[in-house]
């Protein structure tokens, strides 16, 4: 056992020296590929940018020799003029040479004769022909001389600050020399263009672009590099080394920067990225596979962990098996606690209430066993059986209404109702309750304009019964439930009614006042027992307030009483129907269904029999179908009106309910359109009664059966007919 557990720990060990080493090798590998992407990418932006400052200085070069030569052409133009109207020049026509220099904003006039002597001259900035000498004997203006026709004109200047013209003169041989000046104020509006060329352009990538004359800095997207020398700038002089072939890494400023540069005409740019800027994927990129990297170790080390625990335990089993067993039980029982924590808290909450009217069914039916011929016994015991039935059939049907509400299966009604009939009717079945109970029940109707509504009255009585049934159930001795409503606004399309349900009853405490409408919750386990509660009474009704889009909230005091106020709208009925006379009785003469022939499909064998019981106990006549292709076959072979009803279940073997109640409508024979066809359930779904009314049924009864209703459902068919 030693040599294998040492045997074991080398290749654990050895493992994690592999992975250790493929974990370096993946790191490196991601950092020097996505450096490469991120070095491709800044190329690719820096190539991007010098593109767009190359085009921005042609476009500032053309403009600048557009308007050069526009300001040439028009000084020509002003020297020609002036040659048209010279008359007879001398030295004392100086006045004339102001007057016509002034008015065309000239800074300068010069007349030489054809021996390049003065004839007379003006000026405005001190210079005069001593200043002009050598520029008058360049070749391109003594070739005017012996050339009248020719025309000469440029910029000069340290600053290019003045523009020349000269022409041939037009009254005797010579030229004419005409000049402006540009003052430094104009220079510099010159010079803020240049240094706005890079305004408003946003980079990729964020960094800092440089155009130079290759003496100072013209233009930057960084205000304090305008107009530095370029021997000072660090971006320009600083150490560099070749990263690419198009790519530098220059050190300026204490950190690396990565770039290029170009040259357009005369001038030089350059473009440099800060390194945090250039390899922000290269970081992403690592985190993310150090992150992977991370994850697949802590895998690696719960998988190592659990095979050394496996391996290690079959090695100790004989003496280790059991807490073993014992730690992965309670691993299997925290994993099945959190992945159903919804249904261990519902057997929970439910386990008692379900078992105890079992229970007390089984209890009773033992009773009735000591007691064969003791009548009283007997009937005594059906009683208590029967009532304990009917909590168990409650909780059943408060399991499956809070079901449908949490997963939103409940579909409300929008249909017209009269909300007075609807508090009429919960009224007659709470007062009869309270009754029982010993107490005393008022209902308050205040003065409503309108009682006609549209909405959903069935889940409207669900919703009170629950509200009233508690407050009858949790009352005391001699105590009062009272229910009172109130139309609190109107808009002409919706109505917003407010219901106070008030009771005297037991209350309820502080603590518990806070999860009232929690499901399943009661306020302790004495409740539980003497009242015979689920505790989602209050569950269904606020979910259902909600659903109708209102509000419930509550006072309550212990030992005193509680009270709801349920705030809800409804669209009124804005076509109400008339008042209609009382319906006359409809007689269905005996109550028993005397020669009524059945239908019965069920399949199984003690819904039959009880089923089959009640029927014929009534007088009906009943035949028996055990699947709905048998009760296909019996009603296809049978004679038209042989059967007036069938009582169909849904779920079957062979064939369900829904295919055979479809098969039997569309026979080609007079009863199949007519007889009626009854859904006799489980299946109790807003779904299930859509799809029985799809499939042509024209009721849908619930199990367990309510005989009265079944039989008053019969007998209203045959009637009908």
């Amino acid at each position: 056992m030693k040599n294998s557990k040492k045997k074991f720990r080398t290749v654990n060990e050895n493992v994690i020296v592999l992975v250790l080493l493929l974990g370096v090798f993946l790191l490196a590998a991601v950092y020097i590929v996505q450096t490469r992407l991120d070095k491709r990418n800044a190329e690719e932006k820096m190539e991007q940018t010098l593109a767009f400052m190359k085009t921005q200085c042609i476009r500032y070069d053309n403009f600048q020799a557009s308007d050069e030569t526009k300001s040439l052409m028009r000084l020509i133009d002003k020297a020609k003029e002036f040659s048209r109207c010279l008359g007879n020049l001398d030295e004392t026509s100086t006045e004339s040479l102001q007057n016509y220099a002034e008015e065309q904003k000239l800074a300068g006039l010069i007349v030489l004769d054809e021996m390049q002597k003065v004839v007379c001259e003006y000026n405005s900035d001190g210079g005069g022909y001593a200043a002009w000498e050598t520029v008058i004997q360049d070749d391109n203006i003594q070739d005017i001389f012996q050339y009248p026709q020719k025309t000469y004109a440029a910029r000069s200047g340290e600053n290019d600050e003045y523009d020349y013209a000269v022409v041939s003169r037009k009254d005797q041989p010579g030229i004419i020399f005409a000049y402006t000046y540009q003052p430094p104020v104009l220079l510099d509006d010159n010079q803020i263009a240049i240094e706005n060329l890079l305004t408003g352009y946003e980079m990729e990538m964020d960094g800092t672009i440089l155009i130079t004359d290759g003496k100072k800095v013209l233009s930057s997207n960084d205000r304090t590099l305008r107009g530095e020398e370029v021997s000072s700038c660090a971006f320009i002089t600083g150490e560099r080394s070749q990263i690419s072939e198009k790519l530098i890494k220059v050190k300026a400023n204490g950190g690396s920067y990565y770039g290029g540069e170009a040259r357009s005409k005369g001038y030089d740019l350059y473009v440099f990225y800060p390194s945090s800027m250039v390899f922000t994927q290269r970081t992403t990129a690592m985190l993310y596979m150090l992150l992977i990297y991370i994850m697949f170790w802590l895998g690696l080390l719960f998988i190592r962990h659990k095979s050394t625990r496996k391996y290690m335990g079959e090695l100790n089993k004989r003496y280790d098996m059991e807490l073993e067993y014992q730690k992965k039980l309670e691993q299997a029982i925290k994993e099945a606690e959190h992945a159903n924590m919804a249904k261990t808290d519902f057997l929970r909450r439910m386990s008692h209430d379900i078992r105890t009217p079992i229970n007390g069914i089984r209890g009773m039916i033992e009773i009735g066993n000591h007691f064969p011929e003791d009548v009283q016994k007997q009937q005594e015991c059906r009683e208590k059986i029967w009532e304990v039935s009917g909590f168990l059939l409650d909780l059943v049907n408060d399991v499956l209404d809070m079901n449908k509400l949490e997963s939103g299966n409940i579909q409300l009604e929008e249909v017209p109702f009269n909300l007075s009939d609807v508090l009429h009717e919960v009224s007659v079945i709470i007062e009869v309750q309270a009754k029982e109970h010993g107490l005393a029940f008022h209902t308050i109707q205040e003065n409503s304009t309108h009682w006609n509504l549209i909405g959903s009255p069935l889940h409207l009585r669900q919703l009170f019964m629950n509200v009233l049934s508690n407050s009858v159930k949790y009352n005391k001795k001699n105590g009062s439930v009272s229910i009172s409503c109130r139309e609190v606004s109107s808009d002409g399309e919706t109505a917003v009614f407010e219901f106070v349900c008030a009771d005297t009853g037991i209350g309820m405490g502080e603590d518990f006042r806070e999860r009232a409408f929690e499901p399943f919750a009661q306020e302790n386990e004495a409740v539980r027992t003497s009242y015979s509660g689920t505790g989602l009474g209050l569950s269904i009704v606020k979910a259902l307030v909600e659903r109708m889009h209102g509000t419930i909230k509550f006072d309550s005091e212990k030992g005193k009483g509680t009270t709801f106020y349920i705030t809800l709208p409804f669209q009124i009925d804005q076509n109400p129907p008339a008042a209609e006379k009382e319906p006359e009785e409809i007689s269905c003469g005996t109550s028993k269904l005397e020669n009524i022939r059945i239908l019965l499909v069920e399949d199984n064998e003690l819904n039959m029999e009880i089923a089959e019981f009640m029927l014929e106990d009534e007088g009906a006549l009943v035949t028996k179908a055990w699947n709905g292709k048998e009760a296909v076959e019996i009603f296809e072979q049978s004679l038209p009106g042989t059967y007036q009803v069938i009582l169909m279940d849904l779920m079957m073997p062979v064939m369900d309910g829904l295919e055979a109640a479809r098969l039997i409508r569309n026979m080609q024979r007079e009863d199949a359109a007519s007889v009626a066809i009854i859904a006799m359930t489980a299946n109790s779904f807003n779904d299930d009664v859509e799809s029985c009314r799809e499939a042509g049924m024209n009721e849908h009864l619930s199990k367990p059966l309510d005989f009265g209703k079944l039989a008053e459902t019969i007998k209203k068919y045959i009637n009908s007919k």
